[in-house]
């Protein structure tokens, strides 16, 4: 086997300070989001009190395509949309 003098000398990094990236004022941070609107197309659990809203998207035929779902939704909010109009 062969015996090398400095080992891992070959994974070092090159000397001098690493490039950093800091934020300029003369440069605004700019954030995307890709949003659409959906609608409520079924619950999971009772009507009354629904735990999971199943959100749909219509498609060019015009009919709902179920798209994604909600995370649980908190107590409050489960009891304001089983209240219903």
């Amino acid at each position: 086997m062969e015996q090398r003098e400095q080992p891992g000398r070959e994974a070092r990094k090159p000397n001098g300070p690493l490039p950093t990236h800091r934020h300029s004022p003369r440069m605004p941070r700019i954030r995307t989001r890709v949003t659409a609107e959906a609608a409520v197309g079924g619950v999971i659990g009772p009507r009354d009190s629904p735990d999971v809203l199943i959100l749909g998207r219509l498609d060019d035929y015009g009919r709902l395509r179920a798209g994604g779902w909600t995370i649980r939704l908190s107590v409050g909010l489960r009891a304001e949309l089983g209240a219903g109009p």
